[in-house]
């Protein structure tokens, strides 16, 4: 199916030698065919069947190796491939079919503390990993979101990296490389997040106090109310303040330097205490600050 402006241009060339790769040329009409596929505007996926001499498979030419494509179907003597890209194009017999070596945490089930993901893992293949048309991916419970890949000082040894954002509870990830030859490994972890209610952090800005102060704080999970108490270093109670749906943060209160009666409070230091309610949970966090007026 192609449009009034589609181009398809099929030229055949030189066949191209991958010398650390275990492939062999497959012939067509007793020939070693290679060609260049180049086309613009289909409205369809490109589908092409071949009879090969013998058996083999559709492979790209990138990066110096040669790539079999993912979508080959072999049906007796026939192969048929959809082609998703433009380029260099043969059809060889693969002799690998050893898969990438996953080095990682995978069959087993992580608990975190905390929201961010960050997972390393190490991919081994002696024939070099498909990093063009078939690359290496996660898929985090039921979104595919690709590995950042790289190579590393040693030949098809190479470091993969998946970070994000999980929300609490728990999580399937699954990691799927694909080597050159078409050969597919996948892992499977578990991960449970688990975040617990704290106070991550409470100050109070500027600490010595002239004419004011304002608290911030941030809670690791939204809290039903807030309390902000001040105290004197004697333990009575100065001011206190409550703060109800407050967010994960950051949240603020400020204090005019005055006590529960509208008095101004005199140069000290003093203690506060900040209380935060989510359901049954209960957790404070104290501190100390400073009052230095002129």
């Amino acid at each position: 199916d192609f449009s009034s402006k589609s181009l398809l241009l099929i030229q055949e060339t030189s066949f191209k030698v991958s010398f650390s790769q275990q492939v062999e040329p497959v012939k067509i009409n007793g020939l070693i065919r290679t060609f260049s596929l180049s086309f613009t505007n289909l409205n369809v996926p490109l589908n092409i069947s071949c009879v090969p001499d013998s058996s083999g498979y559709f492979y790209i030419w990138r990066m110096n190796k040669w790539v079999m494509l993912p979508q080959n179907i072999l049906l007796h003597d026939t192969v048929f491939c959809e082609f998703p890209d433009t380029g260099t194009f043969t059809i060889l017999a693969r002799w690998d079919t050893i898969p990438p070596l996953l080095i990682g945490p995978t069959d087993t089930t992580v608990i975190q503390r905390e929201t961010q993901l960050d997972l390393d893992f190490r991919i081994e293949d002696s024939q070099g990993l498909d990093l063009w048309i078939d690359p290496p991916v996660a898929i985090v419970d039921e979104d595919t979101v690709n590995l950042k890949v790289s190579l590393s000082r040693e030949e098809n040894l190479y470091s993969a990296e998946l970070s994000g954002e999980l929300e609490e509870g728990e999580h399937t990830v699954v990691i799927k490389t694909t080597d050159v030859n078409g050969n597919v490994t996948t892992g499977k972890l578990g991960i449970v997040v688990s975040v617990p209610f704290e106070i991550i952090k409470v100050s109070n800005y500027p600490n010595p106090a002239i004419t004011h102060t304002t608290f911030g704080f941030t809670l690791s999970k939204p809290a039903d109310r807030i309390t902000l108490e001040i105290f004197q270093p004697d333990g009575s109670l100065v001011r206190s303040f409550t703060l109800d749906n407050a967010g994960s943060g950051p949240e603020f209160i400020d204090w005019d330097l005055r006590d529960r009666y509208g008095r101004l409070v005199g140069n000290g230091v003093y203690g506060y205490r900040l209380t935060a309610r989510r359901g049954i949970y209960t957790v404070s966090k104290t501190g100390k600050m400073a009052v230095m007026k002129r």
